[in-house]
């Protein structure tokens, strides 16, 4: 495929993620309510990341707990944890977790 054509279908998924996601609290939603599905690191992280961000701190820790309970088999996971601990503790606080 060439970039010219990579670059088009970039630019189109872009707009169609808009789109469906026009502001954060709409990907947050999204993100949030997917089922959770042990083993799969990434969606829990993500997840409470982003109910944090849009300012529900129940639903954030919840999420970051399931990162927490994955064993932690590299080393880039474990450090992944120790950052959901530390969101973990300010996930009521707005300001501090987008900073």
């Amino acid at each position: 495929m060439s970039s010219m054509v990579m670059s088009r279908q970039a630019a189109a998924n872009v707009i169609a993620l808009r789109e469906r996601f026009p502001a954060l609290p709409d990907a947050a939603g999204y993100l949030t309510s997917r089922p959770v599905r042990r083993g799969f690191f990434w969606d829990s992280f993500d997840s409470g990341i982003a109910a944090a961000v849009v300012g529900d701190p129940d639903t954030a820790r919840d999420h970051f707990e399931r990162v927490l309970r994955e064993d932690a088999l590299a080393p880039w996971m474990a450090a992944a944890q120790e950052n959901r601990r530390e969101l973990h503790a300010i996930a009521a606080d707005r300001d501090a977790v987008t900073a």
